[in-house]
């Protein structure tokens, strides 16, 4: 189950811990927007202050890749849009602190070359903008939002939007991954430990359409009945999980 968070009712996720606060970072996430407003979806900073590292949907459509330092912006921005109604991905690669890129759904890379560097970062923010009172607040459904201590290839980005588990991306570097499966109270952060808080309650949904990892009875029984049945497969990527592990 993904979480329905509606702007009206100004929803969000906050963890007070920031296990990772500098370049090189990647966040993303699955979304599915109500609304054409300015949504700042997924916010990592200092709390109530203007720096920070965030990932907005534009009033336009497109999804930025942003970085905040006292109100001086350096900004990735796609060059493909999204629709209301329907799943995306979105994907910002923060690679150093003159380089960010911003992705939808896989492609459309929008990159940024300013120099800016938000420091004594704390907060983790689902759902809002934190710079200070929050504000634009996302309107719709969101779920598998991730945070890794790497730049992500664009490869690597790919293969999220086609669907796979963030666990099966650069694992050894991801740091914190809230699947929003709608059913706990905070919202359990499952690598990194760092749940996070509900705010006015934000409801269950149906889930994005993401490939998770078996579990361990599954491998087993892929491994004894028979090994060349996939569990799913993706052509594009010229791979076939079997039972939660990626044989290329």
């Amino acid at each position: 189950m993904a979480i329905d968070f509606e702007a009206s009712s100004s929803q969000y996720l906050v963890t007070g811990a920031a296990p990772h606060a500098a370049v090189p970072l990647t966040m993303s996430f699955w979304f599915n927007s109500e609304s054409t407003n300015n949504q700042v979806s997924l916010w990592y900073g200092r709390g109530a202050t203007t720096r920070a590292f965030y990932l907005q949907l534009n009033g336009s459509q497109n999804v930025d890749a942003v970085t905040n330092l006292g109100g001086t912006f350096a900004v990735a921005t796609t060059s493909t849009t999204w629709g209301t109604s329907a799943w995306h991905h979105a994907c910002g690669v923060f690679d150093a602190v003159d380089s960010r890129a911003a992705f939808l759904d896989g492609g459309g890379k929008g990159t940024d070359a300013t120099s800016v560097t938000p420091v004594d970062i704390n907060v983790i923010n689902i759902g809002s903008y934190y710079g200070g009172a929050r504000s634009n607040f996302h309107d719709g459904l969101m779920a598998d939002i991730a945070i890794w201590n790497a730049a992500l290839s664009d490869a690597e980005v790919v293969i999220l939007a086609a669907g796979y588990s963030p666990l099966f991306v650069r694992p050894q570097s991801l740091f914190s991954y809230w699947p929003l499966v709608g059913r706990h109270s905070p919202a359990i952060d499952v690598v990194g430990g760092y749940d996070a808080t509900w705010n006015a309650s934000p409801v269950a949904a149906a889930h994005a359409p993401i490939f998770f990892a078996a579990p361990a009875y599954y491998q087993s029984l892929a491994t004894s009945v028979a090994a060349a049945v996939p569990i799913f497969s993706a052509d594009a990527m010229h791979s076939t999980i079997f039972g939660g592990q990626v044989i290329r």
